[in-house]
């Protein structure tokens, strides 16, 4: 059987054929747009002085057009190949903005060379002018872009539950809901249902963000650290069966208990909680430190020589 052969032109091939088309009719145009012109002029001889603005005017015009359309082809092209996956949206907007930004750069320097403007003086104020106003804008500045890259790069998106570690508050540990990603400002509501505003350069640049994902909610490890002058296997039989009777209760996932370390003086847990509400994330934090905490006492009150020991009566013989 022969093989058969493909009907359509290959992605990569036509996305090549259509800048090369686009590149030839800008080519074209920038090489018969001052004969055209003076043809014109020959007949008009009032508007001869103004040729070379004429001229100028549609050379940059067709190269922005031009810088456009080989922009739109090439965006198309890396979002072709896209998939689904939060990461994959992500990559592509930001290539697409680094694309946008290459051609800007090129449909501006076209623009002022067909106006005869020097590329060295412009550049020169440029520099300096920037310096200035960075150094006045630059906290409004930083807050505007880091809004833009967690808004096009899908870091973060509304329903979102995030664990942040603020690394300037001491590695303290802040679990929020993202509401709504702003320019500047991200809305988020904490576990205590109250609703706030954090900057975004504070998101990008102070912390560390985990996403907490899971089936008809999310996952959330809670650290659990306790003293380790009790058996620490025992503890964790205690505390386990204490927080099943409660979550059975209620009808709720029971969590997975991980005795993580014994160092030093301290025993640490993990106790990952399935959480199906973000608001019910309190209840099930505070029921499996108070399992933990009372297994503990039980434990330590069972020892000889604690003083629920010493208070109790000897018996006689």
């Amino acid at each position: 059987m022969a093989n058969e052969t493909p009907n359509k032109i290959p992605n990569v091939l036509r996305y090549l054929i259509a800048i090369v088309v686009v590149g030839i009719f800008a080519v074209v145009v920038f090489s018969f747009d001052h004969l055209l012109f003076y043809e014109v002029t020959t007949y008009f001889a009032a508007y001869d002085s103004y040729l070379s603005y004429i001229t100028a005017g549609s050379n940059s015009i067709v190269g922005i057009v031009a810088s456009y359309v080989i922009y739109r082809i090439l965006a198309s092209a890396v979002g072709s190949r896209a998939g689904n996956r939060r990461a994959e949206i992500g990559a592509v907007a930001i290539k697409r903005i680094m694309l946008a930004i290459l051609f800007s750069f090129i449909a501006l320097f076209i623009t002022l060379t067909a106006f005869g403007i020097s590329l060295t003086g412009v550049l020169a104020g440029s520099a300096i002018g920037g310096v200035v106003i960075g150094l006045a804008l630059q906290t409004i500045t930083t807050s505007v872009l880091s809004g833009l890259l967690v808004s096009v790069s899908k870091t973060l998106l509304p329903g979102d539950v995030v664990l942040m570690r603020l690394s300037s508050w001491g590695g303290m540990d802040l679990v929020v809901e993202i509401l709504h990603v702003q320019t500047v400002f991200t809305e988020v509501r904490t576990q205590n249902n109250h609703m706030t505003r954090i900057p975004n350069t504070f998101l990008l640049n102070s912390v560390i963000l985990t996403h907490l994902e899971g089936k008809d909610g999310f996952y959330y490890p809670l650290t659990v650290s306790l003293n380790s002058d009790v058996n620490g296997s025992r503890l964790q039989d205690i505390a386990t069966s204490a927080i099943n009777r409660e979550f059975e209760g209620r009808h709720i996932q029971k969590p997975e208990i991980t005795f993580l370390t014994k160092v030093v003086n301290t025993n640490t847990y993990v106790v990952t909680v399935h959480v199906d509400k973000f608001l019910n994330l309190n209840y099930y934090v505070n029921a499996v430190n108070r399992a933990f905490d009372k297994a503990y006492w039980q434990l330590k009150a069972a020892q000889p020589g604690s003083a629920a020991q010493l208070g109790k009566p000897r018996k006689r013989s």
